[in-house]
């Protein structure tokens, strides 16, 4: 989907819940069952963790050379060709 698409989106979903303005992953959870159509029932009693912070880990631990992405297209985009 455009950048564009993506951020007229995720403007909308601001103006209809400004709690969302709050929680960056109860945005994505929103967005990903509103927009995207995804069937994601999450019910905790206690905060998840943030999705970027996940990714900057793996970033850091891949970058590292260790647990890289087994899919050869995915080593390709991310400049891993070892």
């Amino acid at each position: 989907m455009p950048l564009n698409e993506i951020r007229k989106h995720v403007e909308r979903l601001l103006s209809e819940n400004t709690l969302l303005t709050n929680d960056d992953l109860n945005l994505i959870l929103t967005y990903w069952r509103k927009i995207d159509g995804a069937n994601i029932n999450i019910i905790t009693q206690k905060p998840l963790t943030n999705p970027m912070s996940i990714i900057r880990r793996r970033q850091k631990i891949q970058a590292e050379k260790k647990h890289l992405p087994t899919d050869f297209k995915v080593r390709l985009k991310r400049g891993k060709t070892l």
